[in-house]
């Protein structure tokens, strides 16, 4: 029940702004877009105020971006020195990714289970800190806007009809979605193995 967790911190420091920005920060380095989920159901609750919300959710996001991408880069050389790729494929990729590294960073943002290889891999392959770090946190920031205003619309017409079983609904909405997602990554992965 991620959502209930979530809410119950966020709720625990609702009256300060600072601190609320803050926990939704922190939220994101576990579970990113339960926490958005959570903050924009919050919104729609009036427990919380969007600029809080998207403060704290992006600078908590963009935050985990550049550790991905710092874990990348330091195990860069290491991986290099391994010689589990050949130079010119490294070179190859590492070219491709310089010239299509907004493109990358925005599509990884999108689309589910993307991030981490993207993000690791812009490290990995030396892309400009800099350039990552600044297209890192447009794409954060359009992806959170985008989120949080679709929940807090959608919070507004869904949680009047729940009444107060909406939290334990919503937690076991999202716990059932994980569950999916993690069930159809495994049939994914049978399906891909080689028979023996």
């Amino acid at each position: 029940m991620e959502l209930s967790y979530i809410k119950s911190a966020l709720e625990l420091v609702e009256g300060s702004p600072l601190l609320q920005g803050t926990v939704a920060a922190f939220c994101t380095f576990i579970l990113e877009d339960p926490t958005v989920v959570t903050c924009g159901l919050l919104i729609a609750e009036e427990h919380m105020a969007f600029p809080t919300a998207i403060i704290g959710l992006s600078l908590g996001i963009t935050i985990g971006d550049m550790g991905l991408y710092v874990i990348g880069r330091y195990f860069g050389p290491w991986v290099r020195s391994r010689k589990w790729v050949k130079e010119e494929s490294y070179d190859r990729a590492r070219e491709l990714l310089e010239k299509n590294l907004v493109t990358a960073v925005i599509a990884a943002r999108c689309l589910p289970g993307a991030r981490i290889p993207v993000f690791v891999g812009s490290g990995l392959f030396q892309a400009s800190p800099w350039k990552f770090l600044v297209v890192a946190q447009i794409a954060s920031l359009l992806w959170t806007t985008f989120l949080l205003t679709v929940t807090v619309h959608l919070g507004r017409m869904v949680l009047p009809f729940l009444g107060e079983m909406k939290w334990p609904i919503l937690g076991g909405v999202a716990t059932m979605i994980v569950a999916l997602t993690w069930l159809k990554k495994r049939r994914d992965k049978r399906k891909v193995a080689p028979v023996n």
